[in-house]
Formats: C-alpha cells, sequence, structure tokens
C-alpha cells in the first residue's frame, strides 16, 4: 500500500479538480437531467470534529490509567464517509459524513473500516450544482457563501444515529455509478505521515469545513478526488492571499496560512 503523504494542493490544483469532476460527469450539458452527481459540496461545523478527537483524547488517557499501553495512539485521521439520502428536499444525493478516526491500519492492504463515532458530522447545507450559478468554478470558490442551516433540525448540532450513518454508506455502495474505480466508500485524511490534516483544523479564522468533489482523470483508478477547504465566520473559503489581498494561486502557504486539502475514496493510491 503506498499511503499518500501531501494532501495540501494550490488553489488552482482544486479550481482543476472541481473543474474536471464538472466535465467528467457533464454537468453542464443542459440535456441531462440532473442527478445524484450534481451534489457537488458540502458545509460541516469545525466544532463536531474537535468534540470527536476530545473524545478519542479522553479515551487514550483512560486507557492509560488502566495501563493498556498498547491502545495509545493518537487519533489517525479524518476520515470522510460517502452516505446516499433521499431524505432532504433536494432529491436523490451523495454527501460526505465526517468523523475524526482512530482505527485505521495504515500498513493493511485492505483495512477494515466502518464509523464508530455515534455523532458524526454531517453537512448543515448541500449544494447541488447549477450551471448558471456555478459554471465559473473560481469566481464560485471566491464568493461568499452565506452560511444558511438548511437541516438544522437533523444535523447542526451532529445527529446520533451510527446505524443511519452505516445504512446510508450500504446506499451509496448501491448507487453510484462512475468510472473512477470505486473500492472503498471512504477517502482518509490520514495524520501518521502527514500533518497536513492538523495544520488544516487550526489554520487561522476557520469556523466551518466545506468540502467538494473534484476528478483526476490521469488516474487509473480512484478518480474522484476530495477537496476540503476551511470556512469562516462570514462563509468564506479561505485561501492564501498576498498583502494586497489578491490571491495567490500557483502556490502552497508556510505555517499559519489557509490550507487546502485533497484526497481520493479510497486513500490507498
Amino acid at each position: 500500500m503506498n499511503t499518500q503523504k501531501n494532501f495540501k494542493i494550490t488553489f488552482h490544483e482544486a479550481v482543476a479538480y472541481i473543474e474536471d469532476y464538472v466535465s467528467e460527469f457533464k454537468l453542464n450539458d443542459d440535456t441531462r437531467t440532473p442527478d445524484l452527481m450534481n451534489s457537488i459540496s458540502g458545509t460541516l461545523k469545525l466544532d463536531l470534529i474537535k468534540e470527536q478527537i476530545d473524545i478519542i483524547v479522553r479515551m487514550m488517557q483512560i486507557n492509560k490509567s488502566h495501563g493498556f499501553v498498547e491502545q495509545l495512539r493518537t487519533y489517525q485521521g479524518l476520515m470522510c464517509w460517502f452516505c446516499y439520502s433521499e431524505e432532504q428536499d433536494i432529491g436523490p444525493h451523495y454527501f460526505v459524513a465526517m468523523e475524526a478516526n482512530d482505527d485505521v491500519e495504515l500498513k493493511s492492504s485492505s483495512p477494515r473500516l466502518r464509523p464508530d463515532m455515534g455523532k458524526q458530522a454531517r453537512p448543515f447545507d448541500i449544494v447541488m450544482y447549477n450551471k448558471l450559478e456555478h459554471s465559473n468554478i473560481k469566481n464560485w470558490l471566491l464568493s461568499k457563501s452565506p452560511i444558511v442551516m438548511r437541516y438544522k433540525n437533523e444535523i447542526l448540532k451532529g445527529k446520533t444515529d451510527l446505524e443511519g450513518t452505516r445504512n446510508r454508506i450500504q446506499q451509496f455502495i448501491g448507487k453510484i455509478k462512475e468510472p473512477s474505480n470505486i473500492q472503498e466508500p471512504y477517502g482518509l485524511f490520514e495524520n501518521e505521515l502527514s500533518s497536513d490534516v492538523e495544520e488544516f483544523l487550526i489554520q487561522p479564522n476557520i469556523k466551518y469545513i466545506r468540502y467538494y468533489f473534484g476528478y483526476d482523470p490521469s488516474l487509473s483508478q480512484n478518480k474522484i478526488r476530495i477537496i476540503l477547504f476551511g470556512v469562516d465566520k462570514e462563509g468564506n473559503n479561505l485561501v492564501l492571499r498576498d498583502a494586497r489581498g489578491n490571491v495567490v494561486g500557483s502556490e502552497i502557504g508556510g505555517e499559519g496560512d489557509p490550507v487546502i486539502l485533497q484526497t481520493s475514496w479510497p486513500p490507498w493510491d
């Protein structure tokens, strides 16, 4: 297994990945009937991820106090589970449920995984791609997207519905049909061999996490990419800018700068 060690990408790379997704699934084709592949983005509360990490840290402390030294390890990354749903008012769609995961065997060629956090971080807002609003990907990513709690009652505080999440993952496996040779319904931003996800979660002004789906046609499999942006309290994607406020699209920032991440589903290539 080749575990990815670097998840950071530039803003221009993020734009290219998302543009390729739109192109591959013909989202701009006026003769095409919109379907679940139009569910191109979603926004989640960062606080729910932090709560999950705190739970794992507390469990580690408990294990240590009981002498279970072999179980002492930090969480091993941000797991992104792909779920299918028809529950909301936007029609059939798929979304990402996130959790801090501490049970990943990175050296296994076929890890046996399933969500284990009772409270998953699920998107409170899901964007279905619309040609009139989203065809200029660069402008869309840089435009302000006000925080709207569309699914407040069910998702905002994190719904405790572990079996429901597992069922939605199974439904996703049966529904998704795309040319990337999907093997497993998840992507993992691991933190054992990379510190990128740590930097992402503590970047200045981050309040929410926004994911987009991208596509890499150069790969032979796992072509769908997960793109993660940090989002501020106003709903703006956090991107690297120069002293004048202009977007620096071709560079990856240093410590303390905004971070954009990407990985595949699954992450083993």
